[in-house]
């Protein structure tokens, strides 16, 4: 994940580190603080290096139907600018990081916000599909304690059903710890044949030191 997108005009330190650490896909978060030339140059020598590049974006409130349109024109951005760039100036794919459980509706109409927040993915990765987009999402692992819109299973195999892949925000401090709070959505993955990114926290929070690497040791 690449969220300081400005880091892009330079590409040259970060396609040598993803070399280094064998990186093969940057998720990198649009904006308009960098032109469409700085994207194509940087997609453009992350591919020599045979690393995508997936469009990054998201906003909690994106979730309710009334600001489907922000998705959307980002969606849009992403279409738009593929249409103009090269083959290998093009994103490969979108991962949309849309966490509402984040806002306080989720707290007291946490069903009225999944059927909201699951019309609307149906109708990104519809939208991503026909541009020819991997499409995938950020998720939490917790996702499968929360049923899905229709009642009938949960939120998490939902979500895997219909992305490409999901990354899971398996947050924990260890590679055991990780793979138990993941393990739910690794076995629906495989039983959907579906991808699995997991994500793993190296910065320093204010959420509780059991959730990140940052100050740890990490074995050799």
């Amino acid at each position: 994940w690449l969220w300081d997108t400005e880091l892009i005009k330079d590409p040259g330190k970060i396609i040598a580190f993803c070399r280094e650490q064998n990186v093969g896909t940057i998720f990198l978060q649009v904006q308009n603080k960098v032109s469409d030339e700085d994207y194509r140059r940087f997609i453009a020598a992350a591919y020599e290096e045979g690393i995508a590049v997936h469009a990054l974006d998201g906003q909690p409130d994106w979730a309710y139907e009334r600001q489907r349109r922000e998705a959307d024109q980002f969606l849009q951005w992403v279409f738009d600018y593929n249409a103009k760039a090269a083959p290998s100036e093009k994103f490969a794919g979108i991962q949309l990081d849309v966490e509402p459980y984040q806002l306080r509706r989720w707290e007291r109409d946490q069903d009225g916000v999944v059927r909201e927040w699951s019309s609307n993915v149906e109708k990104w990765v519809a939208q991503g599909k026909e541009n020819g987009l991997y499409m995938s999402a950020a998720v939490p692992f917790w996702l499968g304690n929360v049923k899905d819109a229709n009642g009938s299973g949960n939120l998490s195999r939902w979500m895997i059903s219909q992305f490409d892949a999901v990354a899971v925000m398996s947050y924990r401090d260890s590679g055991r710890k990780i793979y138990d709070v993941a393990r739910e959505q690794l076995d629906e993955a495989d039983q959907l044949g579906k991808s699995v990114w997991i994500g793993m926290e190296l910065g320093d929070t204010e959420e509780g030191s059991h959730i990140t690497f940052f100050g740890k040791a990490v074995p050799v």
